[in-house]
């Protein structure tokens, strides 16, 4: 049975369209773009006509050429930012009962069982002292070892990362619970656990530390980071879009280490 077919029985919960084309694009990408190619092209033309009756048609052509590369220049950029926008707006995410469908760079259906992670982080981009809409981005973890990043070009990208959660962490917290009660140590992505020790990579030097949980004082999220509060070690702080499962780990923590 092929990929479209399978999903094609699956039971949809909600399809997440990439962004479509809004009032915006007119004066981010189409007044610019039209401007740039329509006025370097009537500058050119307005130039070879004066130069070629004051001066000849070496003077016009020698004159009125740059603009025309310019015109020519502007249209390319123009088409390929054009083209990048439709394929964005073609773009899909859908969440299925059984599974998840991905139309982003290319298409992929996985079943629930075949994620190992996710991770999402929210955050308020600044433009000067202006502050712009929080943007939402995400990834998938694949137990194949594959990644797919989840951008906000996504619409409602924050709803589709909750929706995947919800089905993906069920299936993982039980596994987890039970490796780390066996004995095994869990990884989430830079942190690993056990039951005596937490293990930290630091990304820039992949150089791992190692430190018992009585060396803690304690651990919560706090604007974006998994702060690490040490007794007595400098304090630790991760970006929490670095490590998948957060809340997993966090709840393991919580009822498997503090109690």
């Amino acid at each position: 049975m092929g990929k479209k077919s399978i999903s094609q029985s699956w039971t949809l919960i909600k399809i997440y369209q990439g962004r479509q084309f809004e009032l915006s694009d007119l004066f981010t990408l189409f007044i610019p773009g039209l401007c740039a190619i329509f006025g370097s092209f009537c500058y050119g033309v307005y130039l070879y006509l004066y130069a070629y009756q004051k001066y000849g048609p070496v003077a016009s052509k020698s004159w009125s050429q740059l603009w025309f590369i310019l015109s020519m220049i502007a249209t390319i950029i123009f088409l390929t930012l054009l083209f990048y926008r439709l394929l964005i707006a073609r773009r899909y995410a859908a969440v299925y009962e059984e599974g998840l469908e991905l139309n982003l760079k290319k298409s992929q259906i996985a079943i629930w069982k075949d994620i190992s992670g996710v991770t999402a982080i929210s955050f308020r981009p600044y433009f000067f002292w202006l502050q712009l809409p929080p943007i939402q981005s995400g990834t998938i973890y694949y137990r194949n070892g594959e990644t797919i990043q989840i951008q906000d070009n996504i619409l409602n990208a924050a709803d589709l990362l909750t929706q995947i959660k919800a089905k993906v962490y069920p299936i993982l917290i039980q596994t987890f619970e039970n490796d780390f009660r066996s004995g095994k140590k869990l990884s989430f992505g830079p942190i690993i656990l056990d039951k005596q020790h937490i293990f930290l990579t630091n990304s820039g030097s992949a150089q791992t530390q190692e430190y018992s949980w009585q060396e803690i004082k304690q651990i919560n999220l706090h604007s974006g980071n998994l702060m690490i509060e040490f007794l007595n070690f400098p304090n630790e702080s991760i970006p929490a879009a670095e490590i998948p499962n957060i809340e997993i780990m966090l709840q393991i923590i919580k009822s498997e280490i503090s109690a």
